[in-house]
């Protein structure tokens, strides 16, 4: 096995063993045990250790292979990066085409979208993102769902995610929000479902939203 010192569980153990024993020289209560052994020093730990390696390293048939994980310091993770959405190589104007022709082929009343540039759906999709939106009966709609619906109170649409259901209600929340919405989404305020994401490149450039439609239009203000 590559990497595998023989005999270096056997003597593992044995030192996990001892050190064991050693560990302590005072019984349930403070008591001193009888017969205990003293600590073993620090040192004599050591040598102990030193020795059992070198000699099981002398009985190894083949030469001892380390492996090594690179340990990646950039380009990992981190609290920055953690809502950031997907991109693509397609421009903005190719991913608009390339979910048209998804909707034109799949010949339902599927409508196109974008949102504004608030953060309040990533990482899951973002401004550069075009949406493929479905008319779904209200009925058909389940908690984990993502919905447009209207918030009179903005005088805008939203779309988030819905995450509670109450009677004939449902509680949205964007996923990077950490509160749900201020307004229910009932069978008068929801629009559409979210049926497909397209993404593309960042285009900072952009603004506000752009929306295209296949079958229906959708008569927004705005995504947030």
């Amino acid at each position: 096995m590559p990497g595998w010192i023989p005999g270096i569980e056997i003597w593992g153990v044995l030192v996990i063993n001892e050190l064991r024993d050693f560990s302590t020289t005072e019984g349930p209560g403070g008591a001193a045990n009888e017969g205990a052994m003293p600590k073993p020093t620090l040192t004599a730990l050591l040598t102990t250790l030193f020795l059992l390696v070198a000699t099981s390293t002398a009985q190894a048939t083949t030469p001892v292979q380390v492996a090594t994980i690179p340990v990646a310091v950039a380009g990992r993770e981190t609290a920055a990066t953690l809502d950031l959405s997907p991109t693509s190589d397609l421009s903005s104007q190719e991913a608009q085409m390339l979910a048209g022709a998804i909707s034109q082929m799949s010949g339902r009343n599927v409508s196109l979208g974008r949102v504004q540039a608030t953060g309040s759906m990533r990482p899951y999709f973002d401004e550069n993102s075009v949406l493929l939106l479905e008319a779904t009966p209200f009925a058909e709609l389940k908690v984990g769902d993502v919905v447009t619906f209207y918030d009179a109170k903005r005088k805008t649409q939203l779309v988030h995610r819905l995450v509670e259901k109450h009677g004939n209600v449902f509680y949205a929340r964007g996923d990077h929000n950490k509160r749900m919405d201020s307004v229910y989404v009932t069978p008068e305020t929801y629009r559409r479902r979210l049926v497909g994401v397209v993404y593309s490149k960042p285009d900072v450039s952009r603004g506000g939203i752009r929306v295209a439609t296949s079958t229906m239009p959708v008569n927004t203000a705005g995504l947030n």
